[in-house]
């Protein structure tokens, strides 16, 4: 993970902090304001349904999440946070096939197993009124992208339906430019310290930014971005085989932990990221305050002095 200035507070550096309490956490702290990645593991099932009936290939059928576990503590599937608003601010969309433009060139789109219960999408644009972009859920391709990631209206919260991004981004561009630009929201704002992150193929990175604050139906303030890499992710322990593709890919998966409450997240893919294909949720986790962590650490430094006077003395 790495950390990089926004246009918010550049004047504050980043700088890296570990404490060794039972094992080592570390922190990348921004002013006052930290987070910390994890690793989770995701406990899943394959109830057989999808779009034909008695739907029995795994990777391109339905995948349903059942919990997730941090630590020792499982989180079960009510105490996960599902993406309820999406505001999209910006994505890119290539030109089509049919007039001469690459297949692989484009901003996100909506993608499923290929027998999986769910939306196949191609093309999201961004809302054409200036008056109205960056609010939330004001076109239905908003919404559409909202139950793609939060499977509000499914039995299930379905591991097979992600937003696909397109590996080259926007052709002949610099790398830094935006491919896609969005903000989330989980169970319509309610307070989340920790996000999950899904990405098929392990093989691209991925940008996000905490959202502390909303007024007025939009994101008024965000954190530092965080750059999560392909290099960071572990196994998720399952594939899918999507609309996108022509096979199974593995699915990586990586936790972030802030150290203050969030609503939501801004979520951003540049050119070379090389395309980022994601599902995303939040929980709530139990975070020791710093200074607990601090004041654990020297206690266990004071008694670890104290022994070694003991010692010297008996010598």
């Amino acid at each position: 993970m790495s950390y990089k200035p926004s246009s918010i507070g550049n004047s504050l550096r980043p700088h890296a902090i570990s404490l060794m309490v039972g094992g080592m956490l570390s922190l990348w702290a921004t002013g006052a304001r930290a987070a910390s990645l994890f690793s989770f593991a995701t406990n899943f099932s394959y109830p057989g349904t999808g779009t034909r009936t008695e739907c029995d290939i795994s990777a391109l059928c339905d995948i349903a999440l059942d919990s997730v576990t941090i630590g020792n503590k499982a989180f079960s599937l009510s105490q996960i946070g599902r993406v309820s608003d999406v505001a999209l601010l910006n994505n890119y969309n290539g030109p089509p096939p049919s007039t001469g433009g690459q297949r692989n060139i484009g901003g996100a789109s909506l993608d499923r197993g290929d027998f999986a219960t769910g939306v196949a999408l191609e093309t999201l644009r961004a809302e054409s009124d200036t008056t109205r972009l960056a609010q939330f859920n004001t076109s239905r391709t908003e919404q559409a992208i909202a139950e793609t990631l939060g499977n509000n209206r499914q039995s299930i919260f379905n591991l097979n339906n992600i937003i696909d991004t397109e590996d080259d981004g926007i052709g002949g561009s610099w790398d830094n430019e935006s491919v896609f630009t969005m903000d989330l929201l989980f169970n319509g704002g309610a307070a989340y310290n920790s996000l999950l992150l899904w990405e098929r193929g392990m093989n691209s990175d991925i940008m996000l930014k905490p959202i502390y604050e909303v007024a007025n139906n939009q994101a008024t303030v965000l954190g530092e971005e965080v750059i999560i890499t392909q290099q960071e992710l572990d196994s998720a322990g399952f594939q899918i085989d999507t609309t996108e593709i022509r096979a199974p890919q593995e699915v990586g998966s990586k936790g972030i932990t802030f150290d203050t409450d969030i609503k939501g997240v801004r979520v951003i893919s540049t050119k070379q990221f090389d395309g980022p294909d994601f599902k995303i949720a939040a929980v709530k986790q139990t975070i020791p305050e710093p200074r607990a962590l601090l004041g654990l650490g020297l206690v266990g430094g004071a008694l670890a002095y104290t022994r070694r006077r003991q010692i010297n003395k008996s010598c």
